[in-house]
């Protein structure tokens, strides 16, 4: 298998957490313009079938500030780190880990 399991998880593989994008969209920066191109895609669909959408017209989705893996239990810590990011306690962060220890990237 070329690439094989990381190539499938980062550049394929679309999670929940992320707005259904890819890691590789979000870190390369493209999440906004996927998320762009995706509402008007929606607003189109929604434009020709609005009886469809029970709920009303689609939102735009939005990539949260940021997203745990394994978030700490302790309120302190878990703020504290967050506040070392930049981001309110609010958001949560995302971390990718490769099999080797000095490879981490966090988005």
């Amino acid at each position: 298998m070329s690439g094989g399991l990381f190539t499938w998880y980062n550049d394929e593989h679309r999670h929940s957490g992320i707005a259904h994008l890819t890691p590789s969209m979000v870190h390369s920066g493209r999440a906004e313009d996927v998320l762009e191109a995706r509402h008007v895609t929606r607003m189109a669909a929604y434009a020709a079938h609005p009886e469809r959408y029970m709920a009303g017209p689609p939102r735009r989705d939005r990539l949260p500030e940021a997203v745990w893996i394994n978030p700490p239990q302790d309120p302190t810590l878990r703020a504290s780190m967050l506040a070392i990011r930049g981001v309110p306690d609010t958001a949560a962060v995302v971390e990718f880990i490769s099999p080797a220890p000095s490879l981490k990237v966090a988005l």
